[in-house]
């Protein structure tokens, strides 16, 4: 029976040590920083405790006074806390007791849910002692710990397995399709995943890189669970300062969301013409082996739009997208929601595509052309797949060199004549027989 892990959030002020427990507890890279806020964003992956799992959220930092981005941090945990099955309440005791440490409490208990207060930063067992002044804060459970030292997380894990008690194994859990969306900053990336999950999930502001980690989200849609992974904006690299190392590891985590993605949504701004940058991330999912899908977002911006208008949009990107033939171009408005359900049909479809065998005797019916060059006749013999995701074909042939690229582009179009591989690279390796 397929079963989804218990719901489990990390909340506490800002800059208590939330993304280093998060980090030690799934073993995911968070970007940490001193630079309160650094998390903005609802951050889940799996935390496995013996043989279970359970998903672990690591959200936005929680205080009652700030700017409007702060507020709209506090809206979303507030939202997001009637989900949850169980709540790990982090407080700083180098810091002692704040008064938004108590507002927070306050908060947490008119939810009714199971709280473990976790005081943090408690580097040694002599400094125990002074971790129970935040037993003032009303809640059962408390355990000192040190996320950077790992002190007491055995008694944190005991602790959470206690509360849920039964947590479902890798096999019972369902395999997730997992989808990046990527593109350059301020392209509409969160605005598209809102638009999908029906609801504001990941901050939505107008500043480039409001959005600084990846952020993964969970959605059932025609019976198929889909991981979403929204990602900070990727940037031409030497206009990212290493000195400013949050947007720098932000970068690098938006390619690793493309490595571990399964299908990646490139989003693109109607508004904007199509840069070098746009093409070398585009490049990033052929060369990685995903699946693509071309997202041209915020046509609700564009006046009189027309049938002809959307289908010039579509050939410029074509045009410039040329090297990723096999990606479908959809046209989009995350604020309107418009072709929001023809994506994700079009997530499911190349998923499917990006994992389908096709048998060795339908693959060798297709007829493949002989070339002549140099007098010489170079002829393929058979073709066999030996792999998926992306789809892999092995070419015996004649050849005693690497084919032409147009050869090799002439059966490649062969095999997506016959067979829909519509939105996935496909990998072609040519042995001499």
């Amino acid at each position: 029976m397929v079963k989804k892990p218990p719901k489990v959030a990390i909340v506490g002020r800002p800059n208590v040590g939330k993304s280093t427990l998060f980090r030690l507890l799934t073993r995911k890279r968070v970007i940490i920083s001193p630079i309160p806020h650094t998390t903005r964003d609802r951050i889940s992956a799996l935390w496995q405790i013996d043989d279970g799992f359970v998903e672990l959220m690591d959200m936005g930092g929680w205080t009652e006074k700030g700017d409007a981005l702060v507020k709209h941090i506090i809206e979303q945990i507030e939202q997001a806390l009637s989900d949850l099955d169980l709540i790990i309440f982090m407080v700083d005791k180098t810091a002692g007791l704040n008064p938004d440490d108590i507002a927070l409490a306050e908060l947490l208990r008119r939810t009714d849910k199971p709280v473990i207060l976790v005081v943090n930063k408690v580097d040694r067992e002599s400094e125990e002692a002074n971790a129970y002044e935040f037993a003032s804060l009303g809640f059962d459970r408390l355990i000192p710990i040190s996320a950077k030292g790992r002190r007491n997380i055995s008694e944190l894990t005991y602790a959470v397995k206690e509360v849920i008690g039964c947590l479902p194994t890798r096999s019972e859990i369902e395999e997730d399709i997992r989808v990046a969306i990527v593109g350059k900053p301020n392209v509409g990336k969160s605005s598209i995943l809102n638009a999908i999950l029906g609801e504001e999930r990941v901050l939505v502001d107008s500043a480039p890189g409001t959005t600084r980690d990846t952020i993964d989200t969970y959605l059932k849609y025609h019976g198929e669970s889909i991981t979403l992974i929204d990602t900070a904006g990727l940037r031409r690299k030497a206009r990212v300062k290493k000195a400013d190392q949050i947007e720098w590891l932000s970068v690098r985590r938006a390619i690793d969301a493309i490595e571990r993605s399964d299908v990646c949504l490139l989003i693109l701004d109607a508004l904007e013409p199509i840069t070098h940058q746009d093409k070398t991330i585009a490049s990033y999912t052929r060369d990685m082996g995903k699946g693509c899908i071309l997202c041209v977002n915020k046509i609700d911006l564009i006046q009189e739009m027309t049938s002809r208008l959307k289908d010039e949009i579509e050939l410029n990107v074509r045009k410039h997208m040329r090297f990723i033939p096999y990606a479908p171009v959809i046209l989009t408005s995350a604020v309107r929601r418009k072709n929001i359900n023809r994506l994700l049909k079009t997530i499911l479809s190349i998923h499917q595509n990006w994992k389908r065998r096709i048998n060795t005797s339908e693959l060798n019916n297709i007829e493949i052309e002989p070339i002549t060059i140099k007098g010489k006749e170079r002829r393929v013999y058979y073709m066999a797949q030996v792999d998926t995701r992306p789809p892999k074909f092995m070419i015996a042939s004649n050849f005693s060199d690497k084919p032409h690229f147009s050869y090799k582009r002439y059966v490649e179009n062969r095999i997506r004549n016959n067979f829909d591989f519509t939105g996935t690279p496909i990998i072609l390796k040519f042995k001499k027989r």
